[in-house]
């Protein structure tokens, strides 16, 4: 976060991959006085219209009736995700009305989400954002979203991928290596750059396909935000 003065409390720099990109779109809607900017990979929009895309209609019936449906994690175990974190997705809106100045990077070969659905959420919220061409200031940006379309997958590894989202990364959240000049100043600068709190919001789950994956929140993300919408 950055600071907001004495006694203020301090705005988030949110970044997310897939869902977790979601989630930093919500909570930026949500909280827009807590939030900054954010960052997306591949961000997992408007998730409710692709569910029969990513099981099929008869898959989603027998989960619904079962309760629950088991997926193997990458290390080969199994896990039991209720039809309940189909349900809160649901229950979500597929496009949050954040206002934050926002960047996404987009894989135009993503199988997972479709790049289509980053192209749709310039459209969907407000209306004076647009793409923003690389090479504009940041600071001019005020309540837009940059969209940075690359020759990917939705996992983004690629070399180039990697070095853009760096770049952007540095540029957008206004970062700066600082030299360290000795082996303790590295060890100062590593304590320095750890977040004050780090929880595990993400694991991902094999749906079928050696390349086909899902990301699962922790179910307490989404009760915390529905108890604050009521309140």
């Amino acid at each position: 976060g950055n600071g907001q003065g004495e006694g203020q409390r301090k705005k988030l720099r949110l970044m997310g991959s897939s869902l977790g990109g979601y989630i930093a779109a919500r909570y930026a809607a949500l909280h827009p006085d807590r939030v900054d900017r954010i960052m997306m990979l591949c961000p997992g929009f408007d998730l409710g219209s692709r569910w029969p895309q990513l099981f099929g209609e008869q898959e989603l019936q027998e989960w619904e009736q079962k309760g629950f449906r088991i997926f193997s994690q990458q290390d080969g175990s199994a896990v039991r995700i209720p039809y309940q974190f189909v349900e809160d997705g649901l229950a979500q809106p597929a496009f949050p009305q954040y206002t934050c100045p926002a960047v996404i990077i987009h894989g135009s070969h993503d199988e997972v989400v479709p790049v289509q659905t980053s192209r749709q959420v310039l459209r969907a919220t407000s209306p004076q954002r647009g793409s923003c061409p690389p090479g504009v200031d940041w600071g001019d940006l005020g309540e837009r979203t940059a969209l940075y379309v690359v020759d990917d997958d939705h996992a983004l590894t690629k070399d180039k991928t990697l070095a853009l989202t760096l770049k952007v990364a540095k540029s957008f959240f206004g970062l700066r290596e600082r030299p360290a000049s000795s082996q303790k100043d590295k060890q100062q600068q590593q304590q320095e750059q750890q977040p004050e709190h780090e929880v595990e919001v993400e694991k991902k789950f094999m749906l079928g396909g050696e390349n086909c994956q899902v990301e699962k929140k922790l179910q307490r993300y989404l009760s915390e935000q529905s108890r604050d919408e009521q309140r």
